[in-house]
């Protein structure tokens, strides 16, 4: 029986992933599930790097959000973010799976969670998740 993404409904494989590592310049290199790790994470050149399961949205979402945290060029991240097709629709899905919440405010969003103690801002929920995520993590 194959497992479901709780994001998408949608059936995972679970061998259905690839390697993306940050480099020090701000890319985010893809590298196939074939790909020895030895051969980039020792490199002075690699920042960080992910194994990601394409077809398990979380993944997408936890790999985006740490990628922007570790320093990887917005302008890759929002090329991501496009290419993936992460809308305010699909982050909205995301956000009810692990049970945050979210308003819509006269200049974007609010995401947080059932003690509203933390709350993430930005123009777009993806935006605010990142925020609130940072703030979790500097409040931590």
């Amino acid at each position: 029986m194959s497992k479901r993404d709780p994001t998408t409904g949608n059936n995972m494989i679970n061998d259905n992933y690839n390697y993306i590592y940050l480099h020090e310049n701000g890319d985010l290199i893809v590298k196939s599930k074939h790909a020895d790790p030895n051969d980039f994470e020792d490199s002075d050149l690699v920042l960080k790097y992910w194994k990601i399961n394409l077809d398990w949205r979380g993944d997408g979402y936890t790999f985006l959000i740490s990628a922007k945290l570790s320093g990887a060029n917005p302008d890759i991240i929002n090329k991501w973010i496009s290419d993936w097709g992460i809308t305010d629709k699909d982050t909205e899905n995301y956000l009810s799976v692990f049970k945050l919440n979210f308003t819509k405010t006269d200049i974007g969003f609010e995401v947080f969670d059932e003690t509203e103690i933390i709350k993430g801002v930005g123009d777009t929920l993806f935006n605010s998740l990142y925020d609130y995520t940072l703030k979790m993590i500097n409040n931590g």
